[in-house]
């Protein structure tokens, strides 16, 4: 009777640690996922930031060349 309770217990207490062990991975890549989203979403924000000045520019160097486009037509 011993030996079966015995050996019972290291089922279950192998099964056990194997959960323990699948939980530390599953919250180790969890925090590793959620740190390299923040990096991306900081990368993005800053991406986003250049985009809008970079429109902006294009916005200016367009009214540039149609200011020479009207110079130009208006002294022909």
């Amino acid at each position: 009777m011993p030996t079966k309770i015995n050996g019972n217990i290291w089922k279950v207490l192998i099964y056990i640690s194997g959960v323990l062990v699948a939980i530390g991975v599953y919250t180790t890549v969890i925090k590793s996922n959620c740190e390299r989203i923040e990096k991306v979403e900081i990368r993005s924000e800053q991406n986003e930031k250049d985009i809008i000045g970079m429109k902006k520019d294009i916005t200016y160097i367009k009214d540039g060349v149609d200011d020479i486009k009207f110079e130009l037509k208006t002294k022909n």
